[in-house]
């Protein structure tokens, strides 16, 4: 079964995240009966690292995400996992790979967030965390959770992407990571794209799901942190979950990036919770299936 955790990082997105700090208490006063259980964010004191910010932070609050993601596994549940900006899914991850033989990845995203501390224009560490999921970058980033790679770059795939620095296609394309841009997915289409992944993760023991909120059109979705134009709509987002929760061996889901401060309407939170109450529910399953 699902077990519900969270932690409402933000100083992965530096100045832009400050409403991420509030991203599980909103969500819990719409999920009354599924509460999530916070993880606090920590802060600690900072070098000032233009090129890492708020590097000892983010890498103290991912361990503290890492050990409750493990021992949620090692009860016997599934985490879904509720994160403010992206940087929390190196604690995730890190967590997850630990009772995993080889660990694919799905990061669902318009960003490809695979810039390292060489490669960054900001310095935000949101920007980094699928580099280093693979072992690339500063050695406290890679060494969350353990000093080894947590994901080989074959075993990613980089999906719905919108917003990508050059210096970061220049990674996918030096490990040869497979990637598909959301224009794409829209001109083949996504059944299509769904079923070439599936090579991909031949050789994984599960697969992570990362999701993050800014994969969606912010015409509609607009309670993000970094928005990028274009995107999935519900319907979208709601085809790849009813294609991938039943067709690998989810190991977890992380969903990411709500921002109410952003959420004018209030239709990014509506939807975050139509999207946890479907998983939680098997809504995505075919009907009379037990996995979960």
């Amino acid at each position: 079964m699902y077990e519900l955790i969270g932690c409402s990082t933000h100083y992965g997105v530096s100045n832009k995240g400050e409403g991420l700090t509030q991203c599980v208490q909103s969500l819990n006063r719409r999920l009354p009966d599924h509460p999530i259980r916070e993880i606090p964010e920590r802060t600690l004191p900072e070098q000032g690292l233009a090129n890492l910010k708020y590097l000892n932070s983010v890498t103290a609050t991912c361990e503290d995400i890492a050990a409750e993601i493990d021992a949620i596994k090692r009860s016997g549940n599934t985490p879904l996992f509720i994160g403010g900006d992206h940087s929390s899914a190196i604690g995730s991850v890190s967590g997850d790979a630990a009772t995993e033989s080889r660990l694919g990845l799905l990061w669902i995203d318009a960003h490809s967030d695979i810039n390292t501390d060489a490669s960054t224009i900001t310095g935000n560490i949101h920007g980094m965390p699928v580099s280093a999921l693979m072992g690339f970058g500063h050695e406290k980033l890679c060494s969350v959770y353990g000093e080894q790679p947590k994901i080989l770059p074959e075993d990613v795939v980089l999906f719905g992407l919108r917003d990508v620095d050059p210096l970061e296609a220049d990674i996918i394309e030096r490990l040869n990571i497979r990637c598909y841009y959301f224009s794409e997915i829209m001109q083949r289409g996504l059944d299509v794209c769904l079923n070439e992944i599936k090579s991909c993760f031949s050789k994984v023991s599960r697969l992570h799901v990362s999701f993050d909120l800014d994969s969606m059109d912010p015409a509609y979705i607009k309670g993000v942190s970094v928005p990028a134009a274009d995107g999935f709509l519900e319907q979208d987002v709601f085809h790849i979950f009813e294609r991938v929760l039943p067709e690998y061996h989810i190991s977890m889901i992380d969903i990411v990036e709500y921002n109410p401060f952003n959420d004018t309407d209030g239709e990014t939170g509506a939807f975050t919770e139509r999207l946890i109450r479907r998983i939680l529910s098997g809504a995505f399953l075919p009907s009379g299936s037990n996995r979960k």
